[in-house]
């Protein structure tokens, strides 16, 4: 039976895989970059990034990508159940998605450990690997386990 932090899935999902297995991962994900008019400025590949220790990212840069992308970063343990809640009622107002509640953790997961298929029991092994995640990653006192 996998487990995560000691204690069995509910569902049996598997643990999430080491970390080494997501530093040599290779994928073909991209960016897509927009306007502030909704128009594709650029796509970026993967394949043409050059990795650096979060040691030489300037500090603003790492406020400004979590002041956008995970303003809780820093508090929540790889969920964010307060973003997942008000995600789902932008959404139901708009009628549409139009927010989505997913941490960077649970996009780190989804890139490097899942495929982009959306599904259920995708998205309950990003919640489970995201959890696993963080508690690696606080383990080792690096708050981005995959920048090095």
């Amino acid at each position: 039976m996998s487990s995560l932090r000691g204690r069995p899935h509910p569902l049996l999902l598997p643990a999430p895989p080491g970390l080494s297995a997501a530093k040599g991962h290779q994928t073909h994900a991209y960016s897509i970059v927009y306007s502030e008019e909704d128009e594709v400025v650029g796509k970026f590949l993967m394949d043409n990034r050059i990795p650096i220790p979060y040691e030489r990212i300037p500090k603003p840069m790492i406020q400004a990508f979590i002041a956008a992308e995970d303003a809780e970063f820093f508090q929540h343990k790889g969920i964010d159940y307060k973003g997942i809640t008000r995600a789902v009622f932008k959404n139901l107002i708009a009628g549409r998605i139009v927010q989505g509640g997913s941490t960077i953790t649970q996009q780190v997961t989804k890139t490097f450990f899942l495929t982009p298929k959306r599904s259920f029991l995708r998205k309950l092994k990003e919640v489970a690997y995201s959890v696993g995640l963080e508690h690696k990653s606080h383990q080792r006192g690096d708050p981005f386990p995959l920048s090095q």
